[in-house]
Protein backbone atom coordinates (compact mmCIF):
# COMPACT_ATOMS: atom_id res chain seq x y z
CA UNK A 1 0.00 0.00 0.00
CA UNK A 2 2.68 2.90 0.82
CA UNK A 3 4.49 1.41 -2.05
CA UNK A 4 2.11 2.23 -4.60
CA UNK A 5 0.91 5.52 -2.44
CA UNK A 6 4.70 6.52 -2.88
CA UNK A 7 5.49 6.08 -6.31
CA UNK A 8 1.90 4.74 -8.12
CA UNK A 9 2.41 2.83 -11.47
CA UNK A 10 0.03 0.33 -13.16
CA UNK A 11 2.12 -2.67 -11.65
CA UNK A 12 2.11 -1.78 -8.30
CA UNK A 13 -1.54 -1.12 -8.77
CA UNK A 14 -1.98 -4.68 -10.09
CA UNK A 15 -0.18 -6.43 -7.12
CA UNK A 16 -2.27 -4.19 -4.67
CA UNK A 17 -5.29 -5.21 -6.78
CA UNK A 18 -4.35 -8.85 -5.97
CA UNK A 19 -4.52 -8.42 -2.42
CA UNK A 20 -7.87 -6.84 -2.49
CA UNK A 21 -8.89 -9.85 -4.67
CA UNK A 22 -7.49 -12.24 -1.90
CA UNK A 23 -8.89 -10.16 1.02
CA UNK A 24 -11.88 -10.82 -0.36
CA UNK A 25 -11.84 -14.65 -1.29
CA UNK A 26 -11.06 -15.51 2.39
CA UNK A 27 -14.47 -14.17 3.66
CA UNK A 28 -18.03 -14.58 2.12
CA UNK A 29 -18.93 -12.21 4.48
CA UNK A 30 -17.29 -9.62 2.41
CA UNK A 31 -19.23 -7.46 -0.05
CA UNK A 32 -16.95 -5.41 -1.17
CA UNK A 33 -13.40 -4.35 -0.36
CA UNK A 34 -12.05 -0.83 -1.88
CA UNK A 35 -8.97 1.91 -2.24
CA UNK A 36 -10.07 5.28 -2.38
CA UNK A 37 -7.65 7.87 -3.15
CA UNK A 38 -7.82 11.07 -1.02
CA UNK A 39 -9.93 12.66 -3.41
CA UNK A 40 -12.33 10.43 -2.65
CA UNK A 41 -12.02 8.46 -6.30
CA UNK A 42 -11.96 4.84 -5.86
CA UNK A 43 -8.47 3.51 -7.03
CA UNK A 44 -9.36 -0.39 -6.34
CA UNK A 45 -12.79 -2.21 -5.78
CA UNK A 46 -13.40 -5.79 -5.65
CA UNK A 47 -17.22 -6.82 -5.46
CA UNK A 48 -19.32 -9.71 -4.59
CA UNK A 49 -22.88 -9.87 -5.64
CA UNK A 50 -24.32 -12.37 -2.73
CA UNK A 51 -22.13 -14.85 -0.19
CA UNK A 52 -22.40 -17.56 -2.59
CA UNK A 53 -20.46 -15.94 -5.46
CA UNK A 54 -17.08 -15.20 -6.10
CA UNK A 55 -15.58 -11.97 -6.23
CA UNK A 56 -14.46 -10.07 -9.20
CA UNK A 57 -12.58 -7.29 -9.64
CA UNK A 58 -14.19 -4.07 -11.25
CA UNK A 59 -12.84 -2.43 -13.86
CA UNK A 60 -11.62 1.00 -14.05
CA UNK A 61 -14.04 2.10 -16.08
CA UNK A 62 -16.73 1.69 -13.49
CA UNK A 63 -14.96 2.81 -10.72
CA UNK A 64 -16.79 5.98 -8.98
CA UNK A 65 -16.00 8.94 -7.21
CA UNK A 66 -17.07 8.46 -3.94
CA UNK A 67 -16.27 12.35 -1.73
CA UNK A 68 -19.64 13.23 -1.17
CA UNK A 69 -20.89 9.62 0.66
CA UNK A 70 -21.00 9.93 4.09
CA UNK A 71 -18.25 7.53 5.03
CA UNK A 72 -15.57 9.55 3.01
CA UNK A 73 -16.22 12.65 5.00
CA UNK A 74 -16.16 11.16 8.06
CA UNK A 75 -12.57 9.05 7.63
CA UNK A 76 -11.37 11.67 5.45
CA UNK A 77 -11.55 13.65 8.42
CA UNK A 78 -9.84 11.21 11.03
CA UNK A 79 -6.38 12.20 12.52
CA UNK A 80 -5.32 8.99 13.22
CA UNK A 81 -5.18 5.39 11.30
CA UNK A 82 -7.82 4.30 13.75
CA UNK A 83 -10.62 1.59 12.79
CA UNK A 84 -13.93 3.22 11.82
CA UNK A 85 -17.31 1.30 11.68
CA UNK A 86 -20.16 2.67 9.65
CA UNK A 87 -24.18 2.30 10.54
CA UNK A 88 -25.87 -0.37 9.33
CA UNK A 89 -27.56 0.94 6.19
CA UNK A 90 -29.17 0.10 2.92
CA UNK A 91 -25.74 -0.18 0.04
CA UNK A 92 -25.83 2.97 -2.73
CA UNK A 93 -24.46 2.40 -6.01
CA UNK A 94 -24.36 5.73 -8.24
CA UNK A 95 -26.80 7.47 -6.14
CA UNK A 96 -29.49 4.97 -5.46
CA UNK A 97 -30.15 2.16 -2.73
CA UNK A 98 -30.03 -0.90 -4.74
CA UNK A 99 -32.41 -3.01 -5.90
CA UNK A 100 -32.70 -6.28 -4.11
CA UNK A 101 -31.86 -4.26 -0.82
CA UNK A 102 -27.86 -5.36 0.63
CA UNK A 103 -27.98 -4.58 4.09
CA UNK A 104 -24.23 -3.30 4.79
CA UNK A 105 -22.35 -2.64 7.57
CA UNK A 106 -18.83 -0.98 6.57
CA UNK A 107 -15.31 -1.41 8.35
CA UNK A 108 -12.59 1.28 7.40
CA UNK A 109 -9.05 3.08 8.51
CA UNK A 110 -7.48 6.06 7.04
CA UNK A 111 -3.86 5.75 5.67
CA UNK A 112 -2.34 8.12 7.02
CA UNK A 113 1.09 9.60 6.14
CA UNK A 114 3.30 12.47 7.43
CA UNK A 115 -0.01 13.32 9.46
CA UNK A 116 -1.54 13.73 6.50
CA UNK A 117 -4.81 12.12 5.23
CA UNK A 118 -3.60 10.42 1.99
CA UNK A 119 -6.18 7.38 1.26
CA UNK A 120 -8.57 5.20 3.18
CA UNK A 121 -9.41 1.22 2.80
CA UNK A 122 -13.12 0.48 3.56
CA UNK A 123 -14.69 -3.00 3.43
CA UNK A 124 -18.55 -3.60 3.14
CA UNK A 125 -19.52 -6.39 5.02
CA UNK A 126 -22.82 -8.54 4.51
CA UNK A 127 -25.31 -7.16 7.86
CA UNK A 128 -27.60 -9.93 6.32
CA UNK A 129 -25.90 -12.68 8.10
CA UNK A 130 -25.31 -10.60 10.89
CA UNK A 131 -28.89 -10.27 11.64
CA UNK A 132 -30.22 -13.67 10.51
CA UNK A 133 -28.10 -14.75 13.70
CA UNK A 134 -29.96 -12.57 15.39
CA UNK A 135 -33.30 -13.90 14.35
CA UNK A 136 -33.00 -17.20 14.64
CA UNK A 137 -35.86 -17.79 17.85
CA UNK A 138 -39.27 -18.95 17.54
CA UNK A 139 -40.44 -17.64 20.95
CA UNK A 140 -39.48 -13.85 20.52
CA UNK A 141 -40.43 -11.53 17.64
CA UNK A 142 -37.34 -9.59 16.79
CA UNK A 143 -36.52 -5.18 16.23
CA UNK A 144 -33.24 -4.15 15.35
CA UNK A 145 -33.39 0.14 16.00
CA UNK A 146 -30.95 2.83 15.84
CA UNK A 147 -30.92 6.06 18.31
CA UNK A 148 -33.70 7.72 16.42
CA UNK A 149 -36.08 4.45 16.57
CA UNK A 150 -36.04 3.79 12.59
CA UNK A 151 -36.32 0.03 12.47
CA UNK A 152 -33.61 -1.48 10.56
CA UNK A 153 -35.38 -4.83 11.47
CA UNK A 154 -38.88 -5.74 11.90
CA UNK A 155 -40.62 -8.83 11.78
CA UNK A 156 -42.65 -7.59 9.01
CA UNK A 157 -40.07 -6.70 6.46
CA UNK A 158 -42.54 -3.75 4.71
CA UNK A 159 -41.46 -1.82 7.49
CA UNK A 160 -37.53 -2.85 7.94
CA UNK A 161 -35.24 0.08 6.84
CA UNK A 162 -37.86 2.61 7.46
CA UNK A 163 -35.33 5.57 7.65
CA UNK A 164 -34.72 4.78 3.78
CA UNK A 165 -38.04 3.43 2.46
CA UNK A 166 -41.77 5.21 2.35
CA UNK A 167 -42.68 3.29 5.67
CA UNK A 168 -43.36 6.13 8.33
CA UNK A 169 -43.69 3.31 10.86
CA UNK A 170 -41.42 3.62 14.10
CA UNK A 171 -40.43 2.33 17.35
CA UNK A 172 -43.68 4.39 18.58
CA UNK A 173 -46.06 3.14 16.37
CA UNK A 174 -45.03 -0.30 17.73
CA UNK A 175 -44.58 0.36 21.52
CA UNK A 176 -45.98 3.42 22.04
CA UNK A 177 -46.56 3.26 25.94
CA UNK A 178 -43.09 1.73 26.35
CA UNK A 179 -40.76 3.33 23.53
CA UNK A 180 -39.31 6.12 25.53
CA UNK A 181 -38.45 3.20 28.25
CA UNK A 182 -36.08 1.52 25.52
CA UNK A 183 -34.80 4.55 24.26
CA UNK A 184 -33.72 5.28 27.59
CA UNK A 185 -31.76 1.81 28.06
CA UNK A 186 -34.29 0.39 29.84
CA UNK A 187 -33.68 -3.80 29.81
CA UNK A 188 -37.36 -5.20 30.45
CA UNK A 189 -40.92 -3.64 30.26
CA UNK A 190 -44.60 -4.99 30.35
CA UNK A 191 -43.93 -6.57 26.63
CA UNK A 192 -40.33 -6.77 26.07
CA UNK A 193 -36.78 -7.44 26.78
CA UNK A 194 -34.06 -5.19 25.07
CA UNK A 195 -30.26 -4.94 24.42
CA UNK A 196 -28.18 -2.29 23.92
CA UNK A 197 -25.55 -3.21 21.21
CA UNK A 198 -22.95 -0.63 21.13
CA UNK A 199 -20.67 -2.16 22.78
CA UNK A 200 -20.04 -4.61 19.76
CA UNK A 201 -21.11 -2.50 17.14
CA UNK A 202 -19.09 0.84 17.47
CA UNK A 203 -20.78 3.14 15.46
CA UNK A 204 -22.86 6.11 15.65
CA UNK A 205 -26.64 4.20 15.07
CA UNK A 206 -26.67 3.36 18.95
CA UNK A 207 -28.40 -0.18 17.56
CA UNK A 208 -31.19 -1.55 20.00
CA UNK A 209 -32.42 -5.08 19.74
CA UNK A 210 -35.75 -5.86 21.27
CA UNK A 211 -37.19 -9.03 21.71
CA UNK A 212 -40.92 -9.35 22.16
CA UNK A 213 -42.32 -12.67 23.57
CA UNK A 214 -44.45 -14.04 20.93
CA UNK A 215 -48.29 -14.54 22.40
CA UNK A 216 -48.13 -18.07 23.27
CA UNK A 217 -44.70 -17.23 25.43
CA UNK A 218 -45.72 -14.11 26.76
CA UNK A 219 -47.46 -15.57 30.24
CA UNK A 220 -45.00 -17.85 30.89
CA UNK A 221 -41.89 -15.35 30.59
CA UNK A 222 -43.21 -12.33 32.71
CA UNK A 223 -45.21 -14.36 35.48
CA UNK A 224 -43.22 -16.76 35.96
CA UNK A 225 -40.58 -17.05 38.70
CA UNK A 226 -37.93 -16.77 36.87
CA UNK A 227 -35.92 -13.56 38.06
CA UNK A 228 -35.33 -10.76 35.55
CA UNK A 229 -31.64 -10.03 35.96
CA UNK A 230 -30.97 -13.94 35.10
CA UNK A 231 -33.30 -14.51 32.36
CA UNK A 232 -31.40 -11.13 30.57
CA UNK A 233 -28.46 -12.28 31.29
CA UNK A 234 -29.10 -15.84 29.50
CA UNK A 235 -30.54 -13.62 26.71
CA UNK A 236 -27.85 -11.11 26.38
CA UNK A 237 -25.31 -14.34 26.06
CA UNK A 238 -27.56 -15.59 23.07
CA UNK A 239 -27.61 -12.30 21.41
CA UNK A 240 -24.17 -11.25 21.93
CA UNK A 241 -22.79 -14.38 20.40
CA UNK A 242 -24.21 -14.20 16.31
CA UNK A 243 -22.92 -10.06 16.94
CA UNK A 244 -19.28 -10.82 18.67
CA UNK A 245 -18.33 -13.70 16.01
CA UNK A 246 -19.25 -11.66 13.38
CA UNK A 247 -17.43 -8.52 14.60
CA UNK A 248 -14.47 -10.19 15.67
CA UNK A 249 -14.19 -12.54 12.14
CA UNK A 250 -14.07 -10.56 9.99
CA UNK A 251 -11.13 -8.45 11.05
CA UNK A 252 -9.14 -11.05 12.15
CA UNK A 253 -9.44 -12.65 8.98
CA UNK A 254 -8.54 -9.92 7.25
CA UNK A 255 -5.94 -9.39 8.80
CA UNK A 256 -4.40 -12.83 8.19
CA UNK A 257 -5.20 -12.56 4.70
CA UNK A 258 -3.67 -9.95 3.81
CA UNK A 259 -0.30 -11.36 5.65
CA UNK A 260 -0.88 -14.36 3.58
CA UNK A 261 -1.53 -12.43 0.37
CA UNK A 262 1.55 -9.88 0.77
CA UNK A 263 3.51 -13.17 1.50
CA UNK A 264 2.46 -14.81 -1.58
CA UNK A 265 3.02 -11.38 -3.98
CA UNK A 266 6.38 -10.67 -2.51
CA UNK A 267 7.30 -14.54 -3.57
CA UNK A 268 6.01 -13.81 -6.72
CA UNK A 269 7.74 -10.34 -7.38
CA UNK A 270 11.13 -11.54 -5.96
CA UNK A 271 10.54 -14.45 -8.55
CA UNK A 272 10.00 -11.52 -11.62
CA UNK A 273 12.35 -9.72 -10.63
CA UNK A 274 15.32 -12.29 -10.17
CA UNK A 275 14.73 -13.61 -13.38
CA UNK A 276 12.41 -11.80 -15.60
CA UNK A 277 13.44 -8.78 -17.78
CA UNK A 278 11.04 -5.74 -16.96
CA UNK A 279 11.23 -2.21 -16.92
CA UNK A 280 8.55 0.69 -16.24
CA UNK A 281 9.30 4.16 -18.32
CA UNK A 282 7.18 7.38 -18.61
CA UNK A 283 5.56 8.26 -21.85
CA UNK A 284 9.13 10.33 -22.42
CA UNK A 285 11.15 7.30 -21.91
CA UNK A 286 12.23 8.34 -18.56
CA UNK A 287 13.15 4.81 -16.94
CA UNK A 288 10.77 4.54 -13.80
CA UNK A 289 11.80 1.00 -12.40
CA UNK A 290 13.87 -2.10 -13.85
CA UNK A 291 14.06 -5.20 -12.59
CA UNK A 292 17.50 -6.88 -11.10
CA UNK A 293 17.61 -8.95 -13.79
CA UNK A 294 17.08 -6.72 -16.28
CA UNK A 295 20.37 -4.40 -14.48
CA UNK A 296 22.26 -7.34 -14.49
CA UNK A 297 22.05 -8.39 -18.26
CA UNK A 298 22.42 -4.61 -18.64
CA UNK A 299 25.45 -4.10 -16.51
CA UNK A 300 23.84 -1.42 -14.71
CA UNK A 301 22.90 -1.27 -10.91
CA UNK A 302 19.18 -0.03 -10.63
CA UNK A 303 20.44 3.18 -9.16
CA UNK A 304 22.36 3.73 -12.80
CA UNK A 305 19.31 3.16 -14.81
CA UNK A 306 16.03 4.58 -12.83
CA UNK A 307 16.01 7.99 -14.03
CA UNK A 308 17.74 7.64 -17.48
CA UNK A 309 15.92 7.30 -20.99
CA UNK A 310 15.77 4.19 -22.58
CA UNK A 311 18.66 5.47 -24.88
CA UNK A 312 20.79 4.10 -22.25
CA UNK A 313 20.60 0.58 -23.63
CA UNK A 314 20.45 1.25 -27.40
CA UNK A 315 22.58 -0.48 -29.76
CA UNK A 316 24.50 1.96 -32.03
CA UNK A 317 23.01 0.50 -34.77
CA UNK A 318 19.15 0.41 -34.07
CA UNK A 319 17.44 2.79 -36.94
CA UNK A 320 15.54 5.98 -35.53
CA UNK A 321 12.10 4.84 -37.54
CA UNK A 322 12.50 1.46 -35.63
CA UNK A 323 11.98 3.38 -32.34
CA UNK A 324 9.47 6.20 -33.76
CA UNK A 325 7.12 2.79 -34.60
CA UNK A 326 7.68 1.11 -31.16
CA UNK A 327 6.69 4.12 -29.05
CA UNK A 328 3.93 5.35 -31.27
CA UNK A 329 2.82 1.81 -30.90
CA UNK A 330 2.67 1.75 -26.78
CA UNK A 331 1.68 5.29 -26.60
CA UNK A 332 -1.92 3.98 -28.67
CA UNK A 333 -1.80 1.47 -25.97
CA UNK A 334 -1.33 -1.63 -27.88
CA UNK A 335 1.48 -3.79 -27.60
CA UNK A 336 4.18 -3.62 -29.74
CA UNK A 337 6.01 -7.13 -31.09
CA UNK A 338 9.25 -6.88 -32.74
CA UNK A 339 12.85 -7.56 -32.56
CA UNK A 340 15.42 -5.10 -31.48
CA UNK A 341 19.51 -5.54 -31.43
CA UNK A 342 21.47 -6.11 -28.23
CA UNK A 343 23.50 -3.90 -27.02
CA UNK A 344 25.59 -5.94 -24.96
Amino acid sequence: MEEYITSPDKQKRNNLTNVFYAISMSNNFIMQARFISEEGKEIIRVDRKNKYDKPFIVEESSLQDKSQRDYFQIVSHMKEAKIWHSRIDLNIENGKIEVPYKPTFRVAQPIIKDNKFVGMVIVNLLASEMISGLKKSTSFDHFIIDKDGYFITHPNDEYSWSRYTNSSIRLYDEFPLEAEKILAGENKGETFYSFQLNDILDNEDKVILILKPKIAYQSTLFSSNIKTSILIILLSILVNIPLAFFASIAPSKLQKSLLLANQELRKFADIIDNYVITSTTKTNSVITSVSTAFAKRYGYSKKELIGQKMNIIRHPETSNNLYSELWETIEAGKNWQGELKKSW
